[in-house]
């Protein structure tokens, strides 16, 4: 996070942030420095709770994650997302088109958002379960006059109940426990039309073994499996009624586009 300043010959020994962290500060990417060190600090909380406090984080916890997680929706994310529809034609299509999309564990919007920019005949929905995160999220769609086009709702994702509605839709899949999994999976196919498309992103595990451990425990203590790939995401889904498209690599990682299989 923190280096030392070798300032010889200037008077200027001290310490400066490391680059990963300096390149948030001049708002040079998605993310900002604030969410970042939050993220930091609750992921050394928590790993100094692994052995006692299991379960989910609450809401202001819940709030640091999805900031931690999320991107802002500026020009530089804007930009990345453009290459990522890019390599999805189909998706990029449909959105073009109006859509609608469902964005499925949306958090403060980062996705959501950007996508909307990118598509001004689009409409899109953009589901979450923990109050304080729909709350930010509601507060930067305005800031962006967005209201129109975006609608937030605050729910558990099992619990929705559309049919036929969307042509597109994502599934922030990696904050969703276990144990929901298979019955989001339904909703989703409920709520996708017979030629709708479903986009999920693979989300690796760090290369470092110490880190990846420690996520390994995160998530577990959280119920959630941690570092699934490709492969057994698109088995995953096929097991609820979908069928697979194609992989799809892009500047955001593997993406996997898959489509409601047909009803025998």
């Amino acid at each position: 996070m923190v280096r030392k300043r070798n300032g010889a010959g200037t008077g200027a020994d001290g310490w400066e942030l490391a680059a990963p962290f300096s390149a948030l500060v001049p708002g040079s990417s998605g993310a900002t420095i604030d969410g970042v060190l939050d993220g930091v600090r609750l992921e050394m909380e928590q790993v100094g709770r692994l052995a006692d406090e299991p379960g989910k984080p609450d809401g202001g916890d819940a709030l640091v994650v999805a900031k931690d997680n999320g991107v802002a929706a500026d020009a530089v994310t804007t930009a990345l997302y453009r290459t990522v529809y890019d390599a999805v034609p189909e998706v990029d299509a449909v959105l073009a088109d109006g859509g609608p999309m469902l964005d499925l564990g949306c958090g403060i919007g980062g996705a959501l958002f950007t996508t909307a920019r990118l598509y001004p005949d689009l409409s899109l929905v953009g589901v979450d379960l923990v109050p304080e995160v729909v709350a930010e999220a509601e507060r930067r769609r305005d800031a962006l006059g967005l209201a129109d086009r975006v609608e937030l709702t605050c729910a558990d994702a099992r619990d929705l109940t559309d049919r036929g509605t969307y042509r597109a839709a994502y599934w922030a899949r990696a904050f969703f426990p276990d144990e929901s999994r298979a019955a989001t999976l339904a909703v989703l196919r409920r709520a996708l039309t017979a030629d709708g498309l479903l986009l999920l992103q693979e989300q690796p595990l760090p290369p470092d073994p110490l880190a990846a451990a420690v996520e390994r425990l995160q998530q577990r203590q959280r119920g959630i499996t941690a570092g699934r790939t490709v492969d057994e995401l698109v088995a995953e889904a096929r097991e609820a009624g979908f069928r697979l498209v194609r992989p799809v690599p892009t500047a955001l990682g593997n993406l996997v586009l898959l489509s409601p299989a047909p009803t025998p």
